[in-house]
């Protein structure tokens, strides 16, 4: 799950079964971090691209579960928190849905499914 790939229903499902939706490779690899639409917003956060997808999974209710070995990029990280991103902000983010993961399958079926313009598996 990540900004690209949100999975809306999954998550409503969950929360109506009281499920905290984890995001494993919330990042998407990367795929979405360079996006203009994420890149203005955390311009003006004074963000970076992957804390405001971060805070993006947090303020939906998922708990992203995110790697690095990078000691700055873990940092970046946990500095996720302390800021809100407003409505719109959300929003603009949501729009962003491409409907595919970033792996190249469908973790519903687990077939592989075209990948859409700028978004490699």
């Amino acid at each position: 799950m990540h900004i690209g790939f949100a999975q809306a229903d999954l998550r409503e499902t969950n929360d109506r079964l009281g499920i905290v939706t984890q995001a494993w490779s919330p990042l998407g690899h990367g795929t979405v971090l360079g996006d203009p639409v994420l890149t203005r917003i955390a311009q003006r956060h004074d963000k970076t691209p992957a804390q405001i997808a971060l805070r993006w999974l947090t303020q939906r209710g998922v708990m992203p579960v995110v790697k690095s070995r990078n000691p700055g990029r873990m940092a970046e990280n946990l500095a996720a928190v302390g800021f809100d991103l407003s409505a719109d902000d959300l929003a603009s983010l949501d729009a962003l849905e491409q409907g595919r993961s970033s792996f190249g399958l469908d973790p519903r079926t687990f077939e592989t499914v075209p990948q859409a313009a700028g978004l490699n598996p």
